[in-house]
């Protein structure tokens, strides 16, 4: 699917995205100037991507973060060059990690950038059907209340960190994905 899309990309640089998750208007901007600094300091193309994310626990109703130091796959910013020559691999789980991993291996560089303003992960665990977070399906036991304790993540009100409009948003999503009571008897 994503190397679908990238097939039609006619640009030089390429942005993933993931469409339930917060991008704040800085995002963009941020990332393309980390490429462009990295790759004239370097001489080598970079792979960008944000570090210490928070993310949006929508059945909780709270911010956690910032929640690793670990690349965050739906910020993905890379040459378009470099992903036709080593596109993504057809994974059903993963595939952004394994896309870095893959570019890592043919010399790009790796371009962590700590912002924790630029982006909010949305997790739907607890919430069913079509609407709950791949992570929720293809890792069953993963439990985000031990994760906040293990990585003493701090609990933040949405309304302090999102904007009014996309917290009216969220609130209407988590609406949507939580089960009415007559589901839960």
């Amino acid at each position: 699917m994503l190397n679908s899309g990238l097939s039609e990309a006619t640009g030089r640089l390429c942005q993933k995205w993931d469409d339930d998750d917060w991008y704040s208007p800085e995002f963009l901007e941020t990332l393309v100037s980390a490429y462009f600094h990295s790759t004239r300091d370097s001489g080598r193309r970079g792979v960008v991507y944000l570090v210490e994310t928070l993310w949006l626990d929508l059945s909780q109703w709270r911010v956690l973060g910032p929640s690793t130091e670990l690349l965050t796959g739906s910020t993905l910013l890379f040459d378009r060059e470099a992903w036709s020559e080593r596109p993504f691999r057809e994974n059903r789980i993963s595939e952004d990690w394994w896309f870095a991993v893959d570019q890592l291996k043919t010399g790009a560089l790796a371009v962590p950038v700590f912002a924790p303003g630029l982006y909010v992960c949305v997790r739907h665990d607890g919430a069913g059907g079509e609407r709950s977070h791949s992570w929720t399906r293809f890792y069953e036991d993963l439990d985000t209340e031990k994760l906040r304790r293990d990585r003493r993540f701090r609990d933040v009100d949405p309304t302090a960190v999102l904007p009014d409009w996309i917290v009216s948003t969220y609130r209407e999503l988590r609406a949507e994905t939580r089960p009415s009571d007559s589901s839960r008897r």
